[in-house]
């Protein structure tokens, strides 16, 4: 059973310690990406039972698509799920009609009514799917800024909160940087104390006749 694509590898079968298990088959409604086409379960494999119940699922072609490349080749997303059924021992129990509606704005279908039916094709009332109107000013455009510090995250000794605001801050030799990437500078830079230097010191002691009784270094 084909699994596995460039982006994962899908569960195939799920199976209990008392041999109840379910499977889990793939296909390429219009050969581009893996999708779920059916789950089959009520199967055990001690009695020799096989699935008695499944679900299928039936795509539709999205009207905008994804793409993305990976290692040189193309993945391509290009499926809406549109419908699920629902069988025991091969007869329809229920049925899920999904209908979609196009952003005005950015061409991304979402769910506005789910329609269930029963195995005698009679529905249910129907559910549908209120949103509300999303706006965007800045569609296509970019905001790039530029940051100026010397922070080199090579090299940094030790990373974490160290103002308590909740943002990560690094140590990096002598200066601390908190605040980074909020403005334009990039962050605040604070310089710990220099590293002080360390003196040895030699301390004698002498007994009651003035001899060297310990010497401590």
């Amino acid at each position: 059973m084909n699994a596995t694509d460039l982006t994962a590898f899908y569960i195939t079968r799920f199976e209990d310690v008392n041999g109840n298990y379910i499977t889990y088959h793939y296909s390429k409604p219009f050969n581009k990406s893996l999708c779920i086409s059916e789950i089959k379960f009520s199967a055990n494999s001690v009695s020799g039972i096989t699935p008695q119940n499944e679900i299928k699922f039936s795509y539709k072609l999205a009207k905008r698509t994804e793409n993305v490349f990976i290692k040189g080749i193309k993945h391509e997303k290009v499926e809406l799920l549109e419908k699920i059924e629902v069988f025991t021992n091969t007869n329809l129990f229920r049925r899920y009609e999904i209908r979609h509606e196009a952003d005005m704005q950015l061409a991304y279908e979402k769910v506005v009514e789910i329609q269930e039916y029963n195995g005698a094709e009679e529905p249910a009332n129907l559910i549908e799917f209120e949103y509300d109107d999303v706006t965007s000013s800045n569609v296509d455009t970019e905001d790039l800024r530029t940051y100026n510090n010397n922070l080199n995250l090579g090299s940094i000794d030790i990373s974490g909160d160290f103002d308590g605001d909740g943002r990560l801050d690094f140590v990096d030799d002598t200066k601390v940087y908190t605040n980074l990437f909020l403005n334009q500078n990039g962050g605040d830079i604070t310089y710990l104390p220099s590293t002080p230097t360390i003196t040895k010191l030699s301390v004698t002691t002498l007994t009651n006749d003035n001899k060297l009784n310990q010497k401590i270094q």
